[in-house]
């Protein structure tokens, strides 16, 4: 293990809202991290769920008594009643978070196994923040493309997205201010500032992400209405619109 990790601790920040179908599977995998690793700790942020993710939560760490794994509920701790947006839910996570490594984590992703020790590798040799490859959990040949594009943009371009498990040293999270408060693309733009500030390192393993967006509203479609937002993003409209756009697309 690099030694710069082996008394430190890496936090892994996992925003959630109505995730009860995911939750369990995600913890289980995050448990199954090859040893030997880091030492780490999970921050489940329940972020205003109508459904059984924070219940489900706290049976699995009561029944598996663990003291790594601690349940926020957001809209609690922070007396925020607005429906939180996922960088809000992060950013205060990173707040609470021990570790000098923030591993940002959706929730319905799964880590390779080796994924604590591949960040503190990179963190060894002098990285600042990167993130995995992605896949998804659906072989549909469409999907197979569009991981074959995303690996050369990950690798060539460094431009990655939040399903990537993005990581960072903590000092530097709070250098590059966080995640700027948008409802959409918060990891476009994060990405943007760390590639302009940071010495970035891309682990050559994949995260397993859900393709449930995809099978729901067509996986054209969906690629389609992600490249229209994102066009718009670029050329400055705010995000509040943009998320106006995004469900009027859906219910096209």
């Amino acid at each position: 293990m690099p030694k710069i990790l082996k008394n430190s601790m890496i936090s892994i920040i996992l925003p959630a809202r109505n995730e009860e179908k995911n939750i369990l599977h995600v913890l289980g995998s995050i448990q199954k991290q090859r040893q030997p690793c880091p030492p780490y700790e999970v921050l489940v942020c329940d972020a205003g769920s109508t459904d059984k993710t924070g219940s489900l939560v706290r049976g699995f760490i009561g029944r598996t008594n663990v003291r790594n794994i601690h349940l926020i509920n957001y809209e609690h701790e922070t007396h925020d009643h607005r429906k939180p947006n996922r960088a809000r839910v992060m950013n205060f996570c990173a707040g609470k978070a021990s570790g000098k490594v923030l591993l940002f984590l959706h929730a319905d992703c799964i880590l390779p196994h080796t994924a604590l020790s591949d960040v503190a590798a990179e963190i060894e040799k002098g990285v600042q923040a990167g993130a995995f490859l992605v896949k998804y959990n659906n072989r549909n040949p469409l999907f197979r493309l569009g991981e074959i594009v995303s690996r050369w943009r990950t690798l060539h371009v460094h431009r990655f997205y939040g399903d990537q498990a993005i990581f960072i040293r903590a000092d530097a999270f709070k250098s590059v201010g966080g995640y700027y408060d948008f409802d959409l693309f918060e990891d476009f733009d994060f990405c943007s500032r760390l590639r302009k500030r940071c010495k970035i390192g891309i682990i050559r393993k994949y995260v397993v992400s859900s393709a449930r967006k995809y099978t729901k509203y067509g996986i054209i479609n969906q690629y389609l209405d992600n490249q229209i937002v994102e066009l718009l993003f670029r050329f400055g409209v705010e995000t509040s619109k943009l998320r106006k756009i995004y469900k009027e697309i859906r219910v096209r």
